[in-house]
């Protein structure tokens, strides 16, 4: 049996991974640490897998619209509060959408929900806004794409 390379030599020595101590005295070459092959073309597909996470749909491209929507909280919620028509309704970060903010609750008619959506898009949120909204008669589910 011929072995190429000194780390299959260590990798056919009888036993339970143990090296027996006359192989080391037979072989003395391999005692030395042998350096792993090194893989052509590793950095182009680093760089494609960085690209993939920053420009494409997954949890890192996720997690920086959640962080968006988050701090988008702060400039709608106060209109929100100040506004008695929109008293049921509540606006949050949403991790569905790749990301969003979500507005969820009641409303007193489709005029109300018209208005709600006037005073979102003037605030200009950098996400996605899911619109989940009810009215005793009605139900007003929207799925609006502001960016």
């Amino acid at each position: 049996m011929k072995l190429e390379t000194p780390n299959q030599a260590l990798q056919r020595t009888p036993g339970f991974g143990v090296q027996l101590p006359g192989a080391a005295l037979i072989r003395p070459a391999q005692l030395r640490a042998v350096r792993p092959a090194r893989v052509k073309g590793l950095r182009p597909h680093a760089a494609l897998g960085a690209w993939h996470l920053v420009t494409h749909d997954t949890l890192v491209r996720q997690h920086m619209r959640m962080r968006a929507a988050r701090d988008h909280l702060s400039t709608l919620a106060p209109l929100l509060a100040s506004d008695p028509a929109f008293l049921h309704v509540v606006c949050s970060d949403y991790s569905g959408a790749g990301g969003a903010l979500i507005l969820h609750g009641r409303l007193a008619d489709e005029a109300t929900f018209e208005r709600l959506r006037a005073l979102v898009a003037s605030t200009h949120p950098p996400v996605t806004v899911v619109y989940q909204l009810q009215s005793d008669t009605e139900v007003f589910d929207a799925f609006v794409q502001h960016p």
